[in-house]
């Protein structure tokens, strides 16, 4: 299969993606992807994968070793930086981050303003959006919804569709398992 994308030399030593050839990028936002479309920025040819329909947007950058793969997006002005992961049918837009080793995966999303870090994952369609903080090796996934200014932190689990954590400084620490009832 011809390449997907082929990369030219830009500012700060980064790469801007350009798009070989047309390809649908995902189901998410009807985006298709033509030949000769800019994308985003990244360190080099390992931060998005040839394989799959995965796509990093104009505006977006993946940097370091942090990793694009399948049908995941990055949209925005969204960083992920670090040894992150972003797979599946998952997406990170807005401004947020991902860094550091964490992870986006089956159908998670990260929007707005927030930021991922310190091993921590979204998964199973979970939403982190607002300026909430998600970090040290959190979970949140089966559809649960993070916002605000809510911080997820140390081996917390946020699960179940229906579960909604938000609020000014609402902080989950340690050892918690909230699931929807």
């Amino acid at each position: 299969m011809a390449k997907k994308y082929r990369l030219q030399p830009d500012e700060e030593g980064l790469y801007r993606v350009v798009a070989a050839r047309d390809f649908k990028p995902s189901r998410k936002n009807n985006l298709t992807v033509k030949k000769g479309d800019r994308g985003g920025l990244v360190a080099g040819p390992y931060n998005l994968s040839q394989a799959g329909n995965c796509w990093v947007e104009e505006g977006a950058r993946v940097l370091d070793q942090a990793k694009v793969t399948k049908d995941a997006l990055v949209l925005g002005q969204a960083t992920i930086s670090g040894r992150a992961l972003i797979t599946d049918h998952s997406w990170v837009g807005g401004s947020a981050q991902v860094r550091d080793d964490a992870q986006v995966l089956e159908g998670g999303a990260v929007t707005d303003k927030a930021v991922v870090r310190d091993g921590a994952t979204i998964r199973s369609a979970g939403i982190v959006g607002g300026s909430a903080v998600v970090e040290h090796r959190a979970k949140v996934e089966n559809g649960a919804m993070v916002g605000d200014r809510t911080t997820i932190s140390g081996i917390a689990v946020v699960r179940g569709e229906g579960t909604i954590v938000v609020g000014d400084n609402h902080i989950i620490k340690g050892v918690h398992q909230m699931d929807a009832t």
